[in-house]
């Protein structure tokens, strides 16, 4: 009887550590699966991160030759303005030189005319 007894508190041990184990099991069981939810809502934090990059990336990619073009737009545009201030100050220039000719002209006629009238 007493090694039925010892028996029945031995299996009673073994059982208690063996609910134990189950127990302990159970909770590592559950911390493993929130660390591995947790740990794929960071993966997938990660690849939302990576393909918002590569799509910026892409985006800025892109612009670049725009950003060339409008460069040069706002360059072509500028000497444009350059050339057209040249051309109306040599215009101006052209025409108050044509004006000084047409009154030398004028004054050397008159002159010329004004001696043939006194003769």
């Amino acid at each position: 009887m007493a090694t039925s007894q010892r028996q029945v508190e031995q299996d009673g041990i073994s059982w208690i550590y063996a609910s134990e184990q189950q127990r302990r099991i159970e909770e590592l069981s559950s911390e493993l699966e929130e660390v591995r939810l947790r740990s794929r809502l960071e993966l997938d934090k990660a690849q939302s991160l990576i393909w918002l990059l590569a799509v910026r990336y892409e985006q800025l990619r892109r612009a670049e030759p725009d950003r060339e073009q409008a460069s040069r737009q706002a360059l072509q545009t500028e000497s444009d303005a350059r050339t057209r201030r040249l051309h109306s100050r040599l215009l101006g220039s052209l025409a108050l030189a044509n004006m000084l000719f047409l009154a030398v002209l004028t004054a050397v006629n008159w002159d010329g005319l004004s001696r043939l009238l006194s003769r």
